[in-house]
């Protein structure tokens, strides 16, 4: 089994957070509530850093842990 690359807090969260420094064009699979999804990553994301899992447009709010963390810029 591969090793897991980043974590979705809870189902329905727009972000996922890096479990280690994670590659400009790297592959994440990730489980979205039971769907298997994969994620291809468009610049670096350190680790711990959190990464938008769709599009979410500028004014909306982010979910982590289903609660809004702040809201997109772009």
């Amino acid at each position: 089994m591969a090793k897991q690359k980043a974590i979705i807090m809870k189902s329905g969260d727009d972000v996922a957070t890096a479990l280690e420094a994670l590659s400009a064009g790297e592959i994440i699979h990730l489980i979205l509530g039971e769907t298997p999804v994969d994620i291809v990553l468009t610049q670096e994301i350190p680790f711990g850093h959190k990464f938008a899992l769709h599009g979410i447009g500028c004014g909306e709010e982010v979910l982590k842990y289903g609660l809004p963390i702040g809201l997109s810029l772009i």
